[in-house]
Order: structure tokens, then sequence, then C-alpha cells
């Protein structure tokens, strides 16, 4: 899969806030973010909520 990503030339991350992570999917997000450092672009999104 990080092979696929990192032919984009775009990658969007969006609606974050929806999806719990563990410690082992804030590894993989790392490894897809350090992956895409230099090529491809990258935009994550989120939704902050104020109580």
């Amino acid at each position: 899969m990080l092979k696929q990503l990192a032919k984009l030339d775009l990658l969007i991350c969006d609606e974050w806030d929806y999806i719990p992570l563990d410690s082992q999917g804030a590894q993989l997000l790392f490894q897809v973010i350090a992956d895409c450092y230099e090529k491809p672009s990258i935009i994550i999104t989120t939704t902050f909520r104020l109580s």
C-alpha cells in the first residue's frame, strides 16, 4: 500500500477526527507522512469541536 501511495501526486486525508488512532495506527500514519515528505503533496483535514 505504501508503494501505491508513493505514486500519487496528491494524497488527501480527510475527516481524521472520526477515526480512533491507537499506537499502531499512529505509527502507520507517521510512516505514510514520512514517505510523502518530498513527493507526493499531502493534505490532512480534521474538524475541531469546541464544547
